[in-house]
């Protein structure tokens, strides 16, 4: 365990959080790519335990979060020059990672840095050299230029000056020096390390709008037009890295391991799901992000880092490897993932077992590998009680629990909502942590109704075309149709209609009491409503002149 890395982040109960508020407002793409790419670099010296270097490199990433990404005050630039002269691969990090946050490509070579992306995205495959060539070529230029202006300023104004021109020979030879080290293995590591990190992160977030990422955090973001910038495969992955570097859970998880999950979680939602598929999964976990931000829910219910983590990753995987059908239908068709699962949340339960069966058999993916066992029971047991809450049959559970308690301590617009917590210690204020944890995670995933009305008409088509398909199975198979899968019978509208009336606003109301920041859902809820409703006339209208021209 890296007990050095680690440090609080919990987002409103530490230092750390002006931080995050700093990254969140102002860290570009870029940026995170440095920073990864310092974490990456890091890792590599471990190896070697070279302590004073990871110690300088450990400092060097909390400069670069401090400083609103380097823009640097006098005592860390002072600090940084420091560094470079005590130690020569410090020296060389420092510079890639200020080379890297300030280069500059010419036309044709961000041309030919952006088709190399775009070619890595299609086969996994970019070509090293040409980038490390654009990088070492423009250090060498940059060198170049500084020499010439050294040796112009010594010939004018102290040529007749020995010790002046004894300083200036120093100088190229250290230039000499620079360019061996250039040509050495040390250097050319580095460089690789950090292609190789550009390979693997750049082309999942660095080319597309940055405007998009910095409305993550905003109730009206629309994962869809994500997922037309960044593609398919990456859209779930550029939501879990924003949420790792927000809230610090790199200090707990190890980047590439994470990558390598996130990755494989990715893959395994079934895409041609018109609903349950991986943009569902981060539309639900960019959604949790929403209620710690506009909602500030974790003023309240004040979880950790390693509560907050879990709860994230549970959004994540909450419905992986979904197959497009209901509980109801697997119990129905005596499906062997309800024959293992005992008909009881059949689904819920498969989702998160083949989560930690990920972890267990591809140990490139354990992104627990750096916990120690407690922390890894505690971690396992929120994810299974998160995933496991997002059965509807404990709708009316999480439901009676909040209206209840609402009522009980007269909470009124967030007034009296700490009384949920007064007095708890230990195992009771754990099992209500988890009652929040559930009722945040549930909230998310029957959230479609609270986005503004553009990216609700998208969702409800694709849950209503994926009830529809399972309907056209029943009836092949001889069973009855379930509810709302008739799409001979039932309208989008309909459904979602009652949806609406006797799900989502009842328990949204529930929810907003207590935390009134998410009082825009309320709004959105109310005129969706309104317009699915004229949507329904309008379809009956339809329908009742279809019917009158069959007659004649």
């Amino acid at each position: 365990m890296r007990e050095a890395n680690r440090k609080p982040t919990i987002e409103g109960k530490s230092p750390s959080s002006n931080r995050s508020r700093k990254i969140s407002n102002l860290i570009t793409s870029r940026g995170k790519l440095i920073l990864q790419l310092i974490d990456i670099i890091r890792l590599h010296f471990s190896k070697e335990e070279n302590k004073p270097l990871i110690k300088g490199i450990d400092w060097l990433k909390n400069e670069l979060y401090d400083s609103l990404m380097f823009k640097f005050d006098e005592s860390t630039l002072a600090k940084i020059n420091k560094l470079k002269t005590e130690n020569q691969d410090m020296k060389y990090i420092v510079s890639w990672v200020e080379e890297y946050s300030t280069i500059k490509l010419n036309a044709q070579a961000k041309k030919q840095f952006n088709d190399n992306l775009q070619t890595s995205k299609r086969k996994s495959i970019i070509n090293i050299n040409e980038i490390k060539d654009i990088l070492v070529n423009k250090r060498k230029s940059q060198k170049l230029k500084e020499k010439k202006e050294n040796q112009n300023f010594s010939n004018n104004s102290f040529d007749s000056n020995g010790l002046e021109k004894s300083q200036n020979e120093n100088s190229i030879n250290s230039d000499e020096k620079e360019e061996e080290y250039l040509k050495s293995s040390s250097y050319k590591t580095l460089i690789s390390l950090g292609v190789n990190q550009i390979i693997n992160v750049d082309k999942n977030i660095m080319d597309f709008n940055s405007d998009l990422i910095e409305h993550i955090e905003d109730e009206y973001f629309n994962i869809f037009n994500l997922d037309k910038q960044v593609g398919r495969e990456n859209t779930l992955g550029v939501i879990g890295y924003y949420i790792f570097n927000l809230y610090g859970f790199y200090s707990l998880i190890n980047y590439t391991a994470f990558e390598n999950f996130i990755n494989e979680i990715s893959a395994g939602y079934i895409r041609e799901n018109p609903y349950h598929n991986d943009l569902h999964a981060g539309d639900v976990t960019q959604t949790c992000l929403v209620f710690m931000k506009k909602g500030k829910v974790n003023d309240l219910v004040n979880l950790d880092i390693y509560n907050l983590c879990a709860l994230f990753i549970s959004c994540m995987v909450h419905d992986f490897k979904h197959p497009g059908l209901t509980n109801a239908f697997l119990v129905n068709t005596n499906d062997e993932i309800a024959i293992r699962y005992n008909d009881k949340s059949v689904l819920e339960s498969y989702h998160i077992a083949q989560t930690f069966e990920l972890i267990k058999n591809k140990p490139k993916c354990d992104i627990f590998k750096d916990m120690n066992k407690s922390e890894i029971a505690m971690m396992r047991k929120r994810m299974i009680n998160c995933v496991l809450s997002t059965d509807m049959v404990k709708h009316a559970e999480i439901f009676s629990l909040i209206k209840v308690s609402t009522e009980k301590y007269k909470i009124n617009q967030g007034k009296n909502a700490n009384k949920f917590f007064d007095g708890l210690e230990s195992m009771a204020l754990f099992d209500m942590q988890q009652n929040f944890m559930d009722l945040f995670i549930h909230s998310c995933d029957i959230s479609n109704p609270t986005k503004p009305y553009d990216i609700y008409q998208i969702w409800a088509s694709n849950v209503m075309n994926e009830f529809y398909l399972q309907g056209d199975k029943e009836k092949k198979l001889g069973l009855p149709v379930s509810f709302l899968c008739d799409r001979d019978t039932t309208t989008i509208p309909q459904g979602q209609i009652g949806f609406m009336e006797g799900v989502v606003l009842p328990f949204y109301s529930s929810v907003v009491n207590i935390f009134p920041g998410l009082d825009y859902s309320i709004k959105n809820l109310n005129y969706n409503k309104t317009e699915f409703i004229k949507l329904k006339e309008q379809y009956e209208k339809e329908k009742e002149k279809k019917t009158e021209d069959e007659k004649k």
